[in-house]
């Protein structure tokens, strides 16, 4: 029973440190929390966007150590924790408008899931919550949005040009295509 038990442990561990692993590498964000709310782990890709590390993280609750600010009045990360606790839903926000704010007070614009964490018996035992920063993806789409804007802009000037020409004016392209 001892060998038994020891080759247990031996599994045990190693498929715990190969999951530790796992989410250690993964480029998104993790904190996992119990059912109460509290962090019980972080990847460094959280420890960094959050401002906290894992060891002083750990046990504190979810909201002291995710601090968001959204467009959403007074929906801080407990209610979405709480839903996901209790109704067993997966939350999710991808708007433009959620900015996590680090411990040291920078701020990021991040998307972000919260899915619940069920164990053997089916029983949920906590959340997993997933971000990511998105200050890239928005910079990207504010010079499109700018470069739209700047293009609309010269297609009014051109059509005015054009509108206010006396003569006939015929455009056609490279191969003669009017």
């Amino acid at each position: 029973i001892a060998l038994y038990r020891h080759g247990m442990e031996r599994k045990f561990k190693a498929r715990e440190q190969w999951l530790s692993t796992i989410l250690r590498s993964i480029v998104d964000a993790v904190i996992v929390t119990n059912r109460h709310g509290l962090i019980t782990f972080m990847n460094p890709v959280a420890e960094i966007l959050t401002g906290w590390q894992q060891k002083d993280a750990s046990g504190k609750c979810i909201g002291t150590v995710f601090n968001m600010a959204s467009e959403e009045p007074d929906v801080p990360i407990q209610t979405h924790v709480t839903d996901v606790l209790c109704k067993n839903a997966t939350v999710g926000h991808t708007d433009d408008h959620t900015t996590l704010i680090a411990k040291t007070g920078r701020e990021t614009p991040i998307d972000y899931n919260v899915a619940p964490l069920s164990d053997d018996q089916e029983e949920i035992s906590g959340v997993v919550l997933i971000f990511r920063d998105v200050t890239k993806r928005k910079q990207v789409e504010d010079k499109l949005k700018e470069t739209a804007n700047v293009f609309r802009d010269q297609t009014q000037i051109m059509q005015t040009i054009f509108d206010s020409i006396g003569d006939g004016v015929v455009v056609a392209d490279e191969s003669g295509e009017f």
